[in-house]
């Protein structure tokens, strides 16, 4: 909200300023007609005009702190069922909880949900499916271990017959691990988290990972999400949904995440939180204890 305050408030003063030079002009122009200058008149015109500016702009600050409330409250009545699902759902992406922490199985998630299937009737028990398969075992638990398989693999095969899936989740699986050794970095999800930081979604198409098999600007998106970055993805059912609700339209998806943006500093809610209640309400989801490995 500061932010967009800010940016109002930058707005304001270059209008005032180019206000003050119309005022300059028009005493300009009295002392040009009346062949002389007079203090007191040109005090009177600055007078009348600054104060009719003053009341102009109250009026413009009023009108958009109004119109950012009643978006706000908007927001939280359409999706007060499942906002305390949604901040639990924010609070893991960025604290790094999502899956427990787990980088494996939030690659498993995102290439599993590249293909458009069902999230909580299809994704996610596929991912707890993968948990208890191969992760809990130790079978496939690092990026390195899951970057050497094939897509062909009849383990992969089990869990989803989806060629795609697996070339997206090997390939990101390869890049990211590449990143953990070249960086010196600890852990999977310690790459996977400074990927996210570095990804430019605008160059998404010049970016390793936008360059695997199988990942889009939405598994791109959903991706830097799952890892902590406040961003949105352009799903067909977010969009959708904030077109239908809020009048927000964008031309292209990358626009669209800067509208986003901006709604969520209108709304004082985070894009992620926004992302999360859109899809807990419209798949009827409102607690969040189907993430629970």
């Amino acid at each position: 909200m500061r932010i967009k305050i800010s940016a109002l408030a930058r707005s304001l003063f270059l209008s005032f300023m180019s206000y003050l030079f119309v005022l300059f002009v028009i005493i300009m122009i009295a002392t040009f007609y009346n062949k002389d200058f007079v203090f007191m008149r040109a005090a009177a015109i600055s007078a009348v005009y600054l104060g009719t500016l003053v009341v102009l702009f109250a009026m413009m600050v009023l009108v958009f702190r109004v119109k950012l409330s009643v978006r706000k409250e908007t927001f939280e009545d359409r999706f007060k069922e499942v906002l305390a699902a949604a901040k639990e759902g924010e609070l893991r992406c960025l604290n790094g909880k999502r899956w427990d922490g787990n980088a494996v199985l939030i690659v498993v998630d995102a290439s599993l949900d590249s293909i458009g299937l069902n999230y909580f009737k299809i994704v996610v028990p596929r991912v707890k499916r993968f948990y208890s398969d191969y992760v809990k075992t130790n079978e496939i638990s690092s990026f390195n271990a899951l970057s050497k398989l094939s897509p062909e693999d009849a383990r992969l095969r089990s869990i989803m017959n989806n060629r795609r899936v697996w070339q997206a989740a090997i390939g990101i699986s390869r890049v990211l691990d590449k990143l953990r050794e070249d960086k010196g970095l600890d852990t999977d999800f310690d790459a996977l988290r400074y990927w996210a930081e570095h990804a430019n979604h605008k160059e998404w198409k010049k970016d390793e990972i936008g360059m695997v098999n199988g990942v889009g600007l939405i598994t791109f998106q959903y991706l830097r999400m799952q890892a902590g970055i406040n961003t949105s993805m352009p799903d067909k059912i977010i969009k959708r949904v904030v077109e239908r609700e809020f009048g927000v339209h964008a031309n292209d998806d990358l626009q669209f995440i800067e509208e986003m943006e901006r709604l969520s500093k209108e709304i004082g809610y985070s894009q992620i939180l926004i992302c999360w209640a859109i899809w807990l309400r419209e798949s009827n989801m409102g607690e969040e204890k189907w993430e629970a490995l």
